[in-house]
C-alpha cells in the first residue's frame, strides 16, 4: 500500500516538460488493483477516489479502536463491546456494554 502512495507522490511530482507530461499522462492511465480486498481494476488517476469510497477500505471503531472493513462498521456498531448503552433497570445510567455485560 505505501508504495501506492509513494508512486502516486512520483506522478505528481512529475515536472510540467514535454517529455514527463507524456509520461505522467501514460502512468495516470495504467491500470492498477485497489490495495484493498475489492480488487477493484482502477487508473492511477482514479485512485484517490476510489480509495475514498472502497467499502473494503480498512477503518477504526470510535469505540473499541478495531480496525475493519468500512463496510462492516456499521453492523460492528451495534454490537461493539465498547459502545455506550443505557441501564436496563432504567434507572438513566450510561456505560460500555462490556461494562454493563450486555451482548
Amino acid at each position: 500500500m505505501l508504495s501506492i502512495f509513494i508512486f502516486s507522490e512520483f506522478i505528481a511530482d512529475l515536472s510540467s516538460s514535454r517529455e514527463n507530461a507524456a509520461i505522467r499522462k501514460r502512468l495516470e492511465k495504467k491500470a492498477i488493483r485497489c490495495p484493498y480486498a475489492c480488487d477493484a481494476e482502477i487508473t492511477w488517476r482514479t485512485l484517490d477516489a476510489h480509495i475514498n469510497q472502497c467499502l473494503e477500505k480498512p477503518i477504526l471503531c470510535e469505540q473499541c479502536q478495531k480496525s475493519l472493513p468500512q463496510k462492516n462498521l456499521s453492523s460492528h456498531q451495534t454490537k461493539c463491546p465498547q459502545r455506550i448503552v443505557d441501564c436496563s433497570f432504567g434507572c438513566g445510567f450510561r456505560a460500555t456494554a462490556v461494562a454493563m455485560e450486555v451482548s
